[in-house]
């Protein structure tokens, strides 16, 4: 809560102006809203219906400064944040609504220190052993129309237990055959199994009577189902790294009917609509359909993980093969492990996997690299689960050992072992995430509750879904951030105390935000999400003030990817960009409230816009996904200029994909104007370049503009972030001398262009100064806070970064931490959400003194001439900051093979001995973020 509001709302309470009925709930009663109706009555002198800057002050000034330490800049802003609509004046209902909405502002979390995540429900170790299995349990799913546990054994049977007592429902008998894997047809309500004589049965879910039966060529070691326009499917893979879909509908018959049916039929006479192909070199242990990454996910004992589309695409070089989307493998192993199982955590967009390898493996299956490495268990790795309301992978391995691993920072949660009777020894886990429980299963089951000590399944981070938006106001002097789910939250940088939140109350799960920024003003918040909306807040008490609908494009292409809002001729306007591939403009009236429907829609670039900017008086830029950039005249509405980013040759980000994902390397991420720099127009896209423009739009003609009109690129400028990470956002500061730029692995890097010179740029006045990671994920945005100086309380420019991993941090501009927005601390035993997370003028509050910026290391590539004699070889482990790719780069000479370590410029020497190297290369990695990597070198080959 704002302190003038908060103020206003006291003083009126002691001043006797206003009588809360509850002082413990500080809500305001009708009597409240009754007398602070007179008192805005009584300053309405013009009798206008509204108040102007100088009534309200007349109104309330005294209330508000009684103790004269408020600044008259102080009220104004106050005012500003009421004037909802930004036109000067604060009518009843601006005013009405904004003090009922502050009434309603949530106070701190405070909850005990939580030392198990999971704990034992002794209600459910009373079991029956008759009812239990007489075999460790291999396969087990929900049922969710039952509800029931569905769990198959070696010991030939299938049970069927209540989802809420845990109770044996029914038990159907194989006879002398297991099952090898189970799926759920939820929409023809089927329980599709696969057993180990080489069959696949399907069972009625509301009779549990066997359907179909059909005979295959060879086992199917794991299946899944999906559900597509109107069509479901089933979805196998076998020993030999063959994958089978067949369509349920038309692929299988009913063999209580078929008297064709007969012994030793083969799967080609009973599917009759199927598709096989060949996906890997070894038999495939899991298979799934993920819709967010287009198609199907298989993972083998060649040490693979597949994603490939279905229908399946053949790939142009080798016809007989199946193009895959994506490959997820370590490229620097050899010997790659099996890998046993993967699940998909949606929240993060990661797949993690398991293995022989006895760790899990955190992947971006959009640049089909590992993101890090979860080490802990002892054996290999059987099966994994998600908790996806507090972004926890659970693990399963071959000796019996369940780990629970929190991935928002990496680390290992609990571990649940020792458990004393032999039948609860599990061999399958199953995470309800519907009834908050995790169930483990040997031949009996044991079930493990959330601790109830947890109150809010994401406490720890700024949001709980990704973050699309941090925005600084330099109005009101507040961070705003703006989460998918459409949480917003104002903050207060100096302490990184929370001032508000809101969300919006219309939204539907299914409904995400997309982006956001303030107006022109910077008195209102706009945000737009992907059903083709933009909606207009009072940031300050969460008040909606309309919403504006654009026409429904014919291919559902809705999605607002960027807004801007600009004047023209005293008139206001709003613009959005979106991927129907158009600028949608409406206009801003003041007295608009409710649905606003477009003034007008423009054709923009020729494929996706995912940008838009506005400079003074009427030029509005796009930047689209083919690297293209449009300028319009706003006021004729016409597209004056088409300009094309170029491919650039050598090495780029992504320069590894295929074809197909090569034409991506041109997104135009962000564009902006920088008015500094003479409206130098500025962007940054996915081939990790940044572009400076010139062209007719500029205030002064550049000379080849005024004498052959063209418009074009006059700075390229490679941005070296780190390898196989694309640029996904820059920002600058009000005078244009700072800029930052992020990646989509976390990365930002803080930039000099005091001296750019817009009519003789060089690459020369463009100077790296800071480079650090913020983020173990993809940054999502990134504002420059320039702090007003004080005497004697000067703050140099700081940093925020937002991320996908929901968390929004604050840096010094040099790469310290200072803090991260809604963090939980800990104290003496307790967790707080403390009122002051920091003071920015007492470095011991921050979390950090040190910076982490790794520009300018040296990296000394030059090769000592020696020559080898015995060998020594090094065995390395991943750092779980950097990503394995990013980490070393091998280099050789004539007799000497060493990796470095890109943080530090240290080599790892393979094939020289000790005695040979000069004392200065003998030392390790000093850093502290490498201490990791140095301590998991082997000790007796590595040079000390």
């Amino acid at each position: 809560m704002e302190e003038g509001t908060e103020d206003l709302r006291k003083e009126l309470l002691a001043a006797g102006a206003v009588s809360f009925e509850d002082e413990a709930d500080e809500g305001i009663s009708l009597q409240d809203i009754l007398t602070l109706k007179e008192r805005f009555d009584s300053a309405d002198i013009d009798g206008g219906g509204s108040l102007d800057m100088q009534e309200f002050m007349d109104a309330f000034g005294s209330i508000l400064n009684k103790d004269g330490s408020l600044t008259r800049e102080q009220i104004r802003r106050l005012f500003m944040q009421i004037d909802a609509n930004s036109d000067g004046v604060v009518d009843w209902n601006e005013f009405s609504t904004y003090m009922l909405m502050e009434s309603q502002m949530s106070g701190s979390l405070v909850s005990e220190k939580i030392s198990k995540f999971f704990i034992s429900d002794t209600s459910g170790l009373k079991q029956d052993d008759e009812n239990s299995h007489n075999e460790h349990v291999d396969c087990l799913v929900i049922e969710p129309s039952g509800p029931s546990y569905i769990t198959s054994s070696k010991d030939g049977t299938i049970r069927i237990w209540s989802q809420a007592s845990l109770t044996l429902q029914k038990t159907i008998s194989l006879g002398k055959t297991w099952v090898l894997a189970l799926c759920l047809l939820r929409h023809a309500a089927k329980l599709v199994l696969s057993t180990d004589d080489r069959k696949i049965k399907v069972f009625d879910v509301h009779t549990w009577e066997q359907s179909v039966e059909v005979e295959l060529s060879g086992q199917a070691y794991c299946l899944c189902s999906w559900r597509k326009d109107d069509t479901e499917y089933i979805a196998y893979g076998n020993e030999v790294g063959d994958v089978t879909v067949v369509d349920y509908e038309k692929g299988v018959r009913d063999f209580r009917n078929d008297h064709s049916m007969r012994k030793g039929k083969r799967r080609a006479s009973n599917w009759a609509v199927s598709w096989t192909r060949n996906i890997h070199s070894g038999w495939i242990n899991q298979i799934s359909m993920i819709e967010d990454l287009g198609g199907l996910v298989t993972c083998s004992t060649d040490g693979a993980i597949n994603i490939f589309e279905f229908p399946f695409q053949n790939d142009p070089v080798k016809k007989d093969k199946v193009l895959m989307k994506r490959v997820l493998t370590p490229q620097y192993k050899v010997n790659q492990k099996p890998i046993k199982c993967f699940v998909w955590v949606e929240s993060l967009k990661l797949i993690v996997s398991g293995g022989m390898e006895r760790e899990l493996t955190v992947w971006n299956p959009y640049t089909s690299k590992p993101v890090t490495k979860l080490e802990g268990h002892m054996s290999g790795i059987i099966m994994l689960q998600v908790n996806s309301d507090y972004d926890q992978v659970i693990s399963l391995s071959k000796d019996k050992v369940v780990k629970v691993w929190d991935l928002r920072n990496g680390e290992g949660l609990q571990t649940l072992s020792h458990f004393k009777n032999p039948a609860l020894r599990p061999t399958a886990i199953l995470f309800d995430q519907a009834r908050g429980r995790l169930i483990t299963w040997g031949c009996r089951h044991h079930i493990w509750k959330i601790n109830p000590q947890i109150t809010n399944p994401v406490n720890d981070e700024t949001h709980n879904t990704p973050v699309v938006a941090v925005l600084y106001n330099r109005i009101f002097g507040s961070v705003v951030t703006v989460a998918e789910d459409s949480e917003t939250i104002v903050w207060r940088p100096l302490t990184g105390q929370q001032i508000s939140s809101f969300h919006d109350p219309d939204r539907t799960p299914e409904t995400f935000v997309s982006c956001a920024s303030f107006d022109e003003a910077g008195r209102r918040l706009m945000t737009g999400d992907h059903e083709g909306r933009v909606q207009v807040w009072n940031f300050s008490n969460g008040a909606c003030i309309k919403t504006l609908l654009k026409p429904v494009d014919k291919h559902s292409r809705q999605e607002v990817t960027a807004v801007t809002s600009y004047s023209f001729e005293e008139k206001r306007y709003i613009a959005a960009a979106s991927w129907d591939r158009k600028v949608t403009i409406w206009l801003d009236k003041s007295e608009d409230a409710g649905s606003v429907y477009p003034l007008i829609q423009m054709l923009g670039n020729e494929s996706d816009i995912l940008s838009i900017a506005f400079s003074y008086p009427k030029t509005l830029a796009t930047g689209a996904s083919d690297g293209s950039i449009a300028i319009f005249d706003i006021e004729s509405g016409i597209k004056r200029i088409a300009m094309q980013s170029q491919k650039i040759h050598g090495f780029t980000p992504r320069e590894s994909m295929n074809a197909k994902e090569l034409a991506n390397t041109l997104y135009v991420e962000k564009i902006l104007f920088l008015e500094e720099k003479n409206k130098t127009i500025l962007t940054s896209g996915a081939d990790g370049h940044l572009r400076f423009w010139e062209g007719t739009w500029m205030t002064i003609l550049p000379e080849s503009a005024s004498t052959t009109g063209t418009n074009k690129v006059v700075l390229l400028m490679p941005a070296e972030h780190w390898p196989e990470y694309g640029l996904v956002d820059h920002q600058v500061d009000e005078d244009n001398n700072i800029l930052l730029t992020a990646d989509e692995g976390g990365f930002v890097k803080v930039w000099d262009i005091s001296e750019y010179q817009w009519n003789m740029p060089d690459r020369s006045q463009v100077k790296a100064c800071y480079f650090w990671r913020a983020h173990q994920i993809s940054i999502s945005a990134v504002d420059v806070i320039v702090p007003e100086q004080d005497p004697g309380n000067e703050l140099n420019p700081l940093v925020l970064t937002a991320s996908k991993d929901k968390s929004v941090l604050l840096w010094t501009i040099d790469g310290i931490k200072i803090g991260e927005f809604g963090k939980v601390t800990w104290r003496l035993g307790r967790r707080t959400m403390t009122a002051d997370a920091w003071n920015l003028f007492d470095t011991s509050t921050w979390l950090t003194d040190k910076s982490i910026n790794i520009l300018g290391m040296d990296y000394d590539y030059e090769i000592r001439k020696s020559k080898p004699a015995a060998p020594v070889r090094a065995i390395i482990s991943n750092l779980t900051e950097i990503p394995p790719e990013t980490l070393y780069r091998a280099r050789k000479g004539k007799d000497v093979d060493f990796e470095t370590d890109w943080l530090t410029g240290e080599r790892v020497y393979k094939n020289i001995r000790k005695n040979t190297l000069p004392e200065e290369k003998r030392r390790t990695p000093v850093l502290p973020y490498v201490r990791q990597f140095s301590r998991k070198l082997d000790p007796d080959n590595i040079v000390p």
